[in-house]
């Protein structure tokens, strides 16, 4: 239903060529041609209200809040630089705060291990281990201040699975948060990343299926 892209290099005179050849909703926090950017694609016909849309001036924070089926959701994508800063997790979490909802669901490219022992393949953990630490630290901070989950960790505890490689370096840097309350077992969550394809990152596929009942 939704697709969350990150780095696209889209600019601002080339975002209403790729919404036309979406079809769907779409929406952009644009970079250049050479670095940065993204955008939140939506199918044709999903019944979401969007309420607030916010974007930051870099390309690299787009937060979309709205009523999908009755329940408020934040729908968010983040792009953090190979740098060690944090002004971008302290946007986020600014917005989290204005912002309000209860349903929230997070995706990106963080940049940065959250647990260097498990997303880090041995070869490169001496070596990178402590690779953004200070994003690293701010990041856990979030998932506690929100009540965030990283959903993909808590469904495969102890699995060694990478979502970026390039050369002999193997990391888990793109993930989903959601909030605590969409992971209930009524809500069937999924998360999955997939196979390799023309890229140094593979993608991550959220489900969350809630069970509707009858009154």
């Amino acid at each position: 239903n939704r697709t969350l892209l990150q780095e696209t290099h889209c600019y601002d005179s080339m975002q209403h060529i790729l919404s036309h050849e979406w079809g769907g909703d779409s929406y952009f926090s644009n970079g250049t041609s050479k670095s940065r950017g993204v955008c939140i694609l939506m199918r044709r016909g999903l019944d979401l209200e969007v309420k607030e849309i916010r974007r930051d001036d870099h390309g690299r924070v787009l937060f979309i809040k709205g009523i999908f089926e009755g329940k408020s959701i934040l729908i968010g994508n983040i792009y953090c630089p190979n740098t060690d800063e944090i002004e971008s997790i302290m946007l986020m979490n600014t917005w989290l705060t204005e912002m309000q909802v209860d349903n929230i669901v997070l995706a990106g490219d963080f940049n940065v291990a959250i647990n260097p022992d498990l997303d880090r393949d041995r070869q490169n953990q001496r070596t990178v281990r402590d690779y953004c630490r200070l994003r690293g630290k701010a990041l856990r901070e979030t998932l506690d201040e929100f009540s965030l989950v990283d959903i993909w960790r808590k469904l495969h505890p102890t699995a060694a699975q990478f979502t970026f490689s390039r050369r002999t370096s193997r990391s888990r840097l793109d993930y989903f948060f959601i909030s605590e309350n969409l992971c209930l077992p009524e809500t069937h969550v999924k998360c999955h990343i997939l196979p390799p394809f023309l890229a140094d990152h593979r993608a991550v596929q959220l489900s969350v299926n809630p069970v509707t009942q009858n009154r």
